[in-house]
């Protein structure tokens, strides 16, 4: 929630580029905020389990699979297929949005 609030004044200090204040929430453009609370319930512990840690360092390491903004939404949906998890595409695409505002940063 600090970090929502951090964002949310610097977009309207003009802080941050206009790529990334559309990302605040959820990247969706509606203010729900559901990709990280959606990653942290469904997809944390599968990645703390391969990366340790936090499991950040899946989407920080140098060598990383994802490339592209379509990458990282293909990969998300292989997570989905490979866990059985009973994700929406709005969801899918809300963990998308919020990763990539968090830590890939593709332009949209």
């Amino acid at each position: 929630m600090k970090l929502k609030a951090l964002l949310l004044v610097l977009a309207a200090a003009g802080a941050l580029p206009l790529a990334a204040q559309a990302d605040i929430g959820n990247g969706n453009g509606n203010g729900n905020g559901n990709g990280k609370a959606l990653y942290s319930k469904d997809c944390m512990s599968c990645h703390r389990s391969i990366a340790g840690g936090d499991g950040s360092s899946l989407f920080t390491r140098p060598n990383r699979h994802v490339t592209s903004l379509g990458g990282l939404d293909k990969q998300v949906k292989r997570c989905r297929a490979n866990t059985g998890l009973s994700l929406s595409d709005n969801q899918l695409k809300d963990i998308v949005d919020y990763l990539n505002a968090t830590y890939y940063k593709f332009a949209k």
